[in-house]
């Protein structure tokens, strides 16, 4: 529908119908997208949107009948893995009578009002990994693709390192790989043989996590039952910007818990 347009957040009561569409990216995975919609003489039309997961919804009357289907994550796993690294102080900590916050807390409260509301930190960059296919991707014909291109397995192991926590929990490594961090530190970094002995080191340390700590299958269930809301905030970013008062939510629901992150745009 070409480039987006300004969102009035004054205007946003006008777009009072919910309706959920699966969007399709290229690499084949899908999304849910919760659209806001305005019920014109003959249109449907959502708010526009400056994600870049999905686009400005608008379809005729006879068309559609909105319909709200929102996905819950049911893997244990999973579950597990967003309360253990969610943030849960986060929102008791921050929110406040007026922004950003509070009004993304108050439509997620109407939107699942017996579910706690956590903060978790990077969603939205892991769906959007997930939307390129760092996780997994498919062909044409709907068959999962073995290849991967290497930004997406440097993507893998970003995101395998962060929630290994190699940084913070050394001692999960063996012993050996251990051994080459320290011996790595005692060299600086920017030497040929410091720059030699991290590539080494990190070479090791990255098949060990693949190995017996690989958190794809997680992402890859995180990306399917994401769930993105485009949305009109008050509070306005870059003054005067087409996208001032624009954003989202994203979102992965469990059965007692909203794990969300609001992005806007700068």
């Amino acid at each position: 529908m070409g480039r987006p347009k300004r969102v009035f957040p004054e205007k946003l009561h006008e777009f009072n119908i919910m309706h959920t569409e699966k969007q399709k990216m290229l690499s084949g995975v899908e999304i849910t997208v919760l659209h806001l919609l305005k019920k014109t003489k003959e249109w449907f039309i959502s708010l526009d949107t400056w994600a870049f997961c999905c686009s400005k919804f608008k379809r005729k009357h006879k068309n559609l009948t909105p319909k709200v289907d929102l996905p819950v994550c049911k893997d244990e796993k999973t579950s597990a893995f967003l309360n253990e690294h969610a943030w849960h102080d986060w929102v008791d900590k921050y929110i406040e009578e007026k922004g950003e916050l509070r009004e993304g807390i108050d439509f997620l409260n109407k939107l699942y009002p017996n579910h706690k509301k956590v903060k978790f930190y990077e969603l939205e960059s892991i769906i959007g990994a997930y939307c390129w296919g760092s996780f997994v991707s498919y062909d044409e014909e709907g068959n999962e693709v073995k290849k991967l291109k290497e930004r997406y397995i440097n993507k893998r192991k970003y995101y395998n390192w962060k929630y290994f926590d190699a940084y913070g929990h050394e001692g999960r490594f063996p012993k050996h790989i251990q051994k080459m961090r320290k011996d790595h530190r005692k060299l600086k970094y920017d030497t040929p043989e410091g720059k030699a002995s991290y590539i080494k080191f990190r070479g090791v340390a990255d098949k060990y996590i693949l190995e017996n700590h690989d958190f794809t299958p997680i992402f890859k269930v995180i990306g399917e039952n994401s769930i993105v809301i485009p949305y009109a905030f008050t509070e306005a970013t870059v003054k005067g910007s087409a996208y001032e008062h624009a954003g989202e939510l994203y979102l992965v629901v469990t059965d007692d818990t909203v794990y969300f992150e609001i992005d806007r745009h700068f």
